[in-house]
């Protein structure tokens, strides 16, 4: 089965760390601190490894905010039961679900031979995210000229997410082409190599997801209405405050 970056990893996987030295709590958007995470393993954190939810929380965590934090993603699983939670928790103005983390959402389905169903729920799922003014986290899936009909079919309603105010989309189909390409990912004129970012043919590095928490953050900073803090309260006429009526003034 093909890795979600689907690509054969060139050489040997056993090179030196290179864990980016960004601070995360710099990022605006850090204080949004009910976090859902879903998807399938490296949103599970696949043999512990730190998911890039789990990273954010740890981000949210150091500017001393608290908040819930649940992950619901499963190694291999497909999407049809977690966009179902998904929705009710959406529905539910009392879940404490500010941002929901869908890194590897849809990756599953996108392997499938057939996936109408999975392609019809995406624009209800955006749609519901934006209502509840949740922001909703979502990566692409591989798909190239060879790729079956549902990778295509998911990419193309996941397109939707870019005209939504509360959607980001994380690239991930780009970030696959970077490595087949060249052989690394450079992101602010740093290269790291393919055994740097991929901790096996099948799984990214705690390098890869620090720079997918990384590369959300960045974006929702360039959304920053998603993620502003609320308005302070109008203050208080005067006379108000102190119980006076001003209706004959």
């Amino acid at each position: 089965m093909a890795s979600i970056f689907e690509f054969l990893v060139a050489g040997s996987l056993s090179c030196p760390a290179a864990l980016p030295e960004w601070n995360l709590t710099r990022h605006s958007c850090v204080q949004l601190s009910g976090v859902l995470q879903a998807g399938a393993s490296i949103s599970a954190g696949y043999k512990d490894r730190t998911s890039p939810g789990t990273i954010l929380k740890q981000a949210v965590e150091k500017k001393g905010l608290t908040g819930r934090f649940e992950n619901i993603a499963v190694s291999k699983a497909k999407s049809k039961a977690q966009v179902e939670f998904i929705m009710r928790q959406l529905k539910d103005s009392a879940s404490g679900i500010k941002t929901i983390m869908a890194i590897d959402l849809f990756y599953w389905d996108s392997e499938a031979a057939r996936c109408t169903e999975v392609v019809q729920s995406i624009a209800p799922l955006l749609e519901a995210a934006e209502k509840a003014g949740v922001n909703l986290i979502v990566g692409n899936v591989p798909a190239t000229a060879d790729s079956s009909d549902c990778a295509r079919g998911i990419n193309s309603a996941l397109a939707a997410c870019d005209s939504k105010p509360t959607c980001y989309k994380l690239d991930l189909n780009d970030m696959r082409t970077q490595l087949k390409r060249q052989d690394y990912f450079e992101i602010d004129g740093q290269k790291y190599d393919t055994c740097q970012i991929m901790a096996d043919p099948w799984h990214t590095s705690i390098t890869a997801n620090t720079i997918i928490a990384e590369t959300v953050l960045r974006m929702m900073d360039r959304k920053k209405p998603a993620c502003a803090e609320p308005a302070p309260a109008a203050p208080a006429e005067a006379g108000q405050e102190s119980g006076e009526d001003s209706s004959d003034r």
